[in-house]
């Protein structure tokens, strides 16, 4: 990676602490492109007469952000089962996008009971 950007090394890990460092930060960086974009793809205009269309929208580009990197996504995702700061990362991602979309729900008059629970469960579903 430093060759890449023309840095030595040193300069690598005075950023970073380490490799893990390095990694997380990889995928902190893939998430926001890859798996959450869709939480400013749900900001763009939100009502109760376009409310299909960003759903559809929504669903369209998870999937093809999925298909895009799909054996990225496998590995990720797998990691969250054996390193706490990934887990703890995408967990707080997730209830970020759990909640954006609630709110953004209540504020077009969208009601359910259990809503929090049902939009997170609707997320947890790929």
């Amino acid at each position: 990676m430093q060759k890449q950007h023309g840095v030595s090394t040193g300069i690598v890990y005075n950023y970073f602490k380490d490799k893990h460092d390095i990694l997380i930060e990889g995928i902190k960086i893939y998430a926001d492109n890859i798996f959450y974009p869709m939480i400013t793809i749900s900001e763009e205009n939100f009502d109760k007469n376009n409310f299909d269309k960003i759903l559809r929208n929504m669903i369209t580009k998870f999937i093809e952000n999925h298909k895009l990197s799909q054996s990225a996504h496998e590995e990720i995702t797998a990691m969250t089962h054996s390193d706490k700061e990934i887990a703890n990362f995408f967990h707080s991602h997730e209830m970020k996008m759990t909640n954006t979309i609630v709110n953004l729900l209540i504020q077009n008059e969208f009601t359910s009971t259990n809503l929090p629970e049902k939009v997170h469960i609707s997320i947890r579903i790929n």
